[in-house]
């Protein structure tokens, strides 16, 4: 028995110690790939090894299209998990020092993983910096068949990025606008995708482009499009002055609703908005009104949409300069729910700029009462208190 346990011992300690000195070894290859020979690439089974190798091949002074054998088996063997770490790695130790290293890491990499998405934007991201501070792109500008800017070839990979994973739309279209491409180079690089279309005009109002984001948005409005979607472009239109536009895309955010069986009534107070943008302020009450019977079919008249919709087409018209009108709709809220504090601040905020600071103490009071920590109306009482003159004061 002892025989045996001894035997077991040493076979154990052979194996621990072949064990240690395997995995020291990948450990000093993956500190040091200089040490490792290409031609001894199948002895690597550490992935910083792989790389370091593949970095140390990459500063070879050879075209991508006639990288070694070696090489490319090397590519072959890095884990599909280490792709984007052997991009970034040579992204960020070589922009600035070796651009074209780069550049061939790049397309080496895509050449071994083709479908992957990701190294094309990664690509086309690089490409457009160096377009922006040429000092990249000149290093490598000798290299044959190179165009002289480098946008088109970034456009390529852009496009190609796009119809393998159209999740990268948003950052892509963020990416032209940091570069400063011009917006009508955008739309032809998008796969012909819904979604995509949507966040090409996201991305177009958040860069400026209003001309063309608006263009846009009237030929998306013409198919049907998700609540979300129809929500911001109604706020688009209205804050660029397209009350028209706005109109169209809030009608078409109702019946949305409508379809989905939705009962938050939302859109009500922006049909409302477009209809006084336009100029005609009947159409605006009327439509008001038309949303509030709607409400009381469905929920109830004092149900909290009703309430909530009186509050802010009362804010509506009292931005507007329509304080009496404004004051019949907090008045008519709080006939309805006596207990619903928005409406009282409402009142208070009319009393107040009107003068009669007592009548908006006791609203702000009642306020307080009905939600003691309602922060606006604790302020707003102190500030009367403080100064009476409720023209000194700003208001909602």
């Amino acid at each position: 028995m002892r025989t045996l346990i001894a035997s077991v011992s040493v076979v154990l300690a052979v194996l621990y110690a072949a064990a240690a000195g395997y995995f020291y070894l990948q450990e000093r290859w993956a500190r040091t790939p200089f040490e490792v020979s290409p031609e001894n690439f199948s002895h690597l089974h550490h992935p910083e090894a792989t790389l370091g190798l593949v970095r140390q091949e990459l500063q070879r002074n050879v075209p991508a299209e006639e990288l070694p054998v070696g090489l490319q088996r090397l590519l072959q063997q890095a884990p599909s998990f280490y792709q984007p770490p052997l991009l970034l790695a040579l992204y960020h130790a070589n922009r600035l020092e070796k651009p074209a290293v780069v550049r061939r890491g790049f397309e080496t990499a895509i050449r071994r993983f083709p479908a992957n998405g990701r190294l094309h934007a990664a690509y086309a991201e690089w490409l457009l910096a160096a377009r922006s501070d040429l000092s990249a792109w000149v290093a490598v500008s000798d290299t044959p068949n190179l165009p002289a800017d480098p946008l088109p070839l970034a456009e390529s990979h852009i496009r190609t990025a796009l119809q393998l994973e159209p999740a990268l739309t948003w950052e892509l279209l963020t990416a032209l606008g940091r570069h400063n491409i011009p917006a009508d180079r955008w739309t032809h690089l998008i796969p012909d995708d819904e979604q995509a279309r949507r966040q090409l005009v996201s991305v177009l109002f958040g860069a400026g482009q209003d001309a063309e984001a608006l263009a846009l948005l009237r030929e998306v409005l013409a198919r049907p499009q998700e609540i979300t979607f129809l929500r911001q472009a109604t706020g688009w239109a209205l804050q660029r002055g397209e009350p028209d536009l706005a109109l169209e895309a809030a009608l078409k955010w109702k019946e949305a609703e409508e379809t989905a069986h939705h009962n938050t009534f939302q859109w009500a107070l922006y049909v409302s908005r477009a209809h006084l943008a336009l100029d005609d302020p009947d159409a605006a009450y009327q439509s008001f009104r038309q949303a509030l019977k709607e409400i009381e079919r469905s929920s109830g008249p004092s149900s909290t949409p009703g309430l909530e919709l009186l509050c802010a087409m009362a804010y509506e018209y009292l931005g507007r300069g329509e304080p009496v009108l404004a004051e019949s709709l907090f008045a008519e809220a709080s006939t309805l729910a006596p207990n619903y504090a928005p409406a009282s601040l409402g009142l208070a905020r009319i009393y107040r700029r009107s003068g009669d600071d007592a009548a908006a103490m006791e609203q702000y009071q009642k306020v307080l009462r009905l939600d003691s920590d309602n922060p606006e109306a604790e302020r707003e009482l102190q500030q009367l208190l403080v100064t009476p003159d409720p023209r000194t004061s700003s208001l909602r």
